[in-house]
C-alpha cells in the first residue's frame, strides 16, 4: 500500500516513485522519400511474464508505422526508449532495434475499440539497462488477481501528451503526466467511442485538464491505465495495470482502455516458440 498524499498535485516525487518507474517513451524517427524526416514518440510501458520482459503500446501505433512503411515509403527508422522519467541516472534514451516485424500486433482497423495492442520482447541488454535506470516492470497477472475482487476506487491515464514532447536530433524534451480519470457506466460512455467490445472507460474533469496545463491527452495512447484501490479511511493506496489508453474523445473527456485481463499469459504464449 502507499500513502495516498503522492496522488495530490504536484507531487511529481509520488508520481516517479509510484508509476513512473513502469513507463518509457517509444521514440521513433524515419525518413519520407522525399527527404523530410519523421519525429514522432509513443506511450509505452514495460511488463513481465513471469521473468521476460515486454516493450507495450497501443497496437495502432505500431499499424500505423507499419502502413508508412509498406505505402507510404517511409524507410531508415531509428529505435529509442526514454526510460528517466522514474529519475534514473541516464537521461540519454536507450536506442534499441524495434524491427516491425519482430512486433505482436492485435489491432484491426475496420474494428476500431476492438483489440489495441503491440508488444515487442526485449532482449537481455535491454532489460538489464533499463533496471539500471530504475525502471520496474508490471506483473499484469499477480496484480490482477490481488485486486480485481473489488471495483477500483478511480483510473488513472499515464502518458505524455503530445503537447508536453518535443523530440529534436540528439535531444528529448518530454513531461510524463498521471491523468485522473472517474470510471462511467456503458450508458453513459460517448456515442463515438460506444461499439460491441468490453473496455474500460473513464471521464477526465476539466479542471484536471487545465491544473496541467493541457488541452487534450493526445499522446498517451499506449501508456497503462491504472485502476486504483483505497483503504477503508483513504489514507492508502493500492494499483494494477487495468488497461491500455486507446481511444480519446475531446467533446466528452472521456477516453476509453483496452482491456489488459489475460495479456501476459497470452503474450507469452504468442512468443515461446519465436
Amino acid at each position: 500500500m502507499y500513502d495516498s498524499k503522492l496522488l495530490q498535485a504536484g507531487k511529481r516525487d509520488g508520481l516517479a516513485t509510484v508509476f513512473a518507474r513502469h513507463y518509457v517513451s517509444l521514440v521513433v524517427m524515419g525518413r519520407w522519400p522525399n527527404g523530410d524526416v519523421l519525429k514522432t514518440s509513443y506511450s509505452a510501458f514495460i511488463f513481465c511474464s513471469p521473468e521476460q520482459w515486454y516493450l507495450t503500446t497501443a497496437g495502432h501505433n505500431i499499424a500505423d508505422l507499419k502502413q508508412a512503411v509498406d505505402t507510404g515509403g517511409l524507410h531508415s527508422l531509428s529505435w529509442q526508449l526514454g526510460d528517466s522519467f522514474a529519475g534514473g541516472v541516464h537521461p540519454k534514451t536507450l536506442p534499441f532495434d524495434g524491427r516491425l516485424d519482430e512486433w505482436v500486433v492485435a489491432y484491426e482497423q475496420l474494428e476500431p475499440g476492438g483489440a489495441d495492442l503491440a508488444a515487442f520482447r526485449l532482449h537481455g541488454f535491454h532489460t538489464r539497462a533499463l533496471q539500471v535506470n530504475g525502471v520496474v516492470p508490471l506483473d499484469l497477472g499477480a496484480d490482477f488477481i490481488r485486486l480485481a475482487e473489488r471495483p477500483c476506487g478511480m483510473l488513472l491515464v499515464l502518458g505524455v501528451p503530445k503537447e508536453k514532447s518535443a523530440i529534436g536530433l540528439g535531444h528529448l524534451s518530454q513531461t510524463l503526466f498521471a491523468i485522473p480519470a472517474l470510471g462511467i457506466a456503458d450508458t453513459d460512455v460517448a456515442p463515438i467511442l460506444r461499439n460491441g467490445f468490453r473496455r474500460h472507460f473513464g471521464v477526465i474533469d476539466s479542471e484536471v485538464l487545465a491544473a496541467a496545463s493541457i488541452d487534450s491527452v493526445v499522446g498517451t495512447s499506449g501508456g497503462p491505465v491504472f485502476g486504483l484501490w483505497f483503504s477503508v479511511d483513504g489514507k492508502e493506496f493500492d494499483y494494477a495495470a487495468i488497461g491500455i489508453q486507446s481511444s480519446w474523445d475531446a467533446r466528452s473527456r472521456q477516453i476509453a482502455a483496452w482491456p489488459l485481463d489475460g495479456v501476459s499469459r497470452a503474450l507469452a504464449t504468442a512468443f515461446k516458440d519465436s
